[in-house]
């Protein structure tokens, strides 16, 4: 995920990515250190953008910022 992930923000791409992760699969929460979750995503993904010096306001977009305005409704 992550050498794609870098191609699509170098492209320019970072306002048109939405970000997640699988909480539901049980099988996969030991892979993750058994705490799969909220704080799984934010702390190892946000930490490797802030890492890998990824600008701040791109990684809110991508940690929920593009998602959000995506659902949010606006009149006309």
């Amino acid at each position: 995920m992550w050498p794609l992930l870098e191609k699509m923000l170098t492209a320019g791409l970072g306002s048109q990515i939405v970000l997640a992760t699988d909480m539901a699969d049980s099988n996969m929460w030991a892979a993750y250190g058994g705490q799969p979750g909220l704080a799984a995503f934010i702390n190892g993904i946000s930490a490797r953008l802030e890492e890998t010096a990824v600008p701040a306001p791109i990684i809110q977009d991508l940690m929920g910022g593009n998602i959000a305005r995506r659902l949010a409704i606006f009149p006309g």
